[in-house]
């Protein structure tokens, strides 16, 4: 007689109702709604008065990367979010690796999740895996090995909710995971049950899922870029001042609100796991970085406000953060809203309010800028002068000149190398090899800026700076701007950290689409 199944339990969800039922599986019209890798390794079987479908070992099936041999995918039902519930037995009487497995969010034999069952754990076994166009890796660090009885059913439960992308695993006990992790790559696929390469029994098998069609071609595309990386997460970390986002289980960049003088984003980390910002002064001693203008610090927003020089950090002056509003999901993007005060000899001068938004795209990631100037308490100017405003100073091979300088440059206008400082323009592009990769950065000026298109002190010795104050410096006629009291002014740009040249990045076309956006 079949074990009644555990009452399901759906109060860790985000939905205020009961997912609906999927499917209900007990097997006993056989095994047409399941497609095995290896037909010849999957059977019905008769235990006692029941049928169940039956692993009898190692599937012929060679994947694509290392991974599971053995599977076998319920037909015909895609889901996102899901509870599943099930009985399982191994009849494997090797101990040590014997094992179960349990796929999700199937999408192809080269993007799947999976929960190892094993009784041993380490790195490769009794962990929650994923495959994603390469050798399976261990997204879990569990110290717990599976209790296998031999000759007993044992109770699984594997609840996966793709907006918080929580994945929690349960072996019997029913109230506490025995394996957990967040991770948002995949977020809709089939179903499926096997084994690495030992046996078992399934049977039981109840679904509740939110159920999804197919993705478009467009759809897909887009989850195929969110799949390379994992998607993007942020936290706030308020003990080391700082909001860090990640692409997957990788460092982006950190927003340090508590570094000296002026928040900054350091590091920033581009395609290929490459730095794209000089690491002095935060970190001195890197091969081939010059030490020179320790003010500029990776990627920042200052200038010179009523004659007070926060451009060099010099005389009393600092930009305080006085609160982080907001480091929360929206939508595909990380978001992150921070107040500060500028500050003369400790006396505010002004405020602003920063909007950080960071996500990805074609062949890249970006950082939007979006800086709103308050003129809180009293007026303000921005002073003429060259030296400002939004800023980033590149990694020491997209210079343009220098020991290691390997750069090209290249503005909205065509004008290219040094020639493009001073000018005004709608995009600057800097890009250049650096161990072995075609890396670029690009600014991008929108056109609801004030003076757009920005003039730039763009330097040949890698300092890039959107700066519209510039006046005689740079022969453009527009110098200080003043802000009246209690009236503000918002800037916006986007820095895209992309591959390959700015030809094969397509920075005009990207440059559209971020307008339009």
């Amino acid at each position: 007689m079949k074990y009644p199944l555990l009452l399901l339990s759906l109060s860790i969800h985000l939905y205020a109702d009961p997912m609906p039922l999927a499917f209900k599986e007990d097997f006993s019209k056989g095994m047409e709604n399941w497609q095995p890798t290896d037909q010849k390794k999957w059977k019905i079987t008769t235990v006692g008065d029941s049928k169940v479908y039956e692993l009898l070992g190692k599937s012929n099936y060679e994947p694509p990367h290392r991974s599971p041999h053995s599977i076998s995918l319920r037909k015909d039902i895609l889901v996102g979010s899901f509870e599943l519930t099930a009985r399982v037995q191994t009849t494997q009487t090797t101990r040590g690796h014997r094992d179960l497995c349990f796929f999700f969010n199937y999408q192809g034999p080269a993007k799947f999740y999976y929960v190892h069952l094993g009784e041993k754990p380490d790195p490769n076994s009794s962990q929650i895996f994923i495959v994603n166009g390469a050798p399976r890796t261990a997204l879990t660090k569990s110290k717990t090995g599976i209790p296998w009885k031999d000759g007993e059913w044992h109770q699984i439960k594997i609840v996966r909710d793709i907006e918080s992308g929580r994945i929690d695993v349960y072996f019997d006990d029913m109230k506490k995971p025995a394996k957990s992790v967040v991770d948002k790559t995949f977020t809709w696929g089939q179903i499926g049950i096997g084994s690495f390469d030992d046996k078992g029994y399934f049977d039981d098998i109840t679904l509740h899922a939110v159920q999804v069609k197919r993705p478009t071609t467009k759809e897909k595309k887009k989850e195929n870029l969110k799949s390379k990386t994992g998607g993007v997460s942020i936290k706030h970390i308020s003990a080391d001042k700082k909001v860090a986002v990640s692409l997957g289980s990788k460092l982006f960049t950190e927003y340090r609100y508590g570094n000296a003088k002026k928040p900054i984003l350091y590091p920033i980390i581009g395609p290929h796991g490459i730095s794209m910002t000089r690491n002095f002064p935060m970190k001195k001693g890197v091969h081939g970085e010059a030490t020179d203008h320790p003010h500029h610090q990776s990627l920042y927003y200052v200038h010179i406000i009523n004659g007070h020089d926060f451009w060099h950090a010099r005389d009393g002056v600092e930009v305080r953060n006085d609160k982080i509003v907001k480091a929360e999901m929206v939508g595909d993007e990380a978001v992150m809203v921070s107040q500060n005060s500028w500050m003369k000899d400790k006396i505010v001068v002004c405020t602003d309010t920063t909007e950080l938004r960071f996500g990805e795209t074609d062949g890249g990631r970006y950082i939007d800028f979006k800086i709103t100037m308050h003129a809180s308490n009293g007026p303000i100017t921005f002073n003429e002068t060259k030296e400002g405003t939004m800023a980033i100073r590149t990694h020491p091979a997209l210079r343009l000149k220098g020991d290691v300088a390997k750069g090209s440059a290249i503005n909205s206008e065509g004008i290219t190398g040094k020639s493009i400082w001073s000018k005004p323009a709608k995009w600057v592009n800097y890009w250049g090899p650096i161990d072995g990769n075609t890396v670029g950065i690009a600014i991008f000026d929108h056109p609801k800026n004030p003076r757009h298109p920005t003039t730039w002190h763009a330097r040949d010795y890698g300092l890039i700076t959107a700066n519209p104050f510039g006046g005689k410096s740079f022969k453009s006629g527009k110098g200080a701007m003043k802000v009246a009291k209690d009236s503000s002014v918002t800037f916006a740009y986007r820095f895209l950290f992309h591959k390959g040249s700015h030809k094969a990045a397509g920075i005009s076309k990207q440059y559209q689409q971020w307008i339009k956006k």
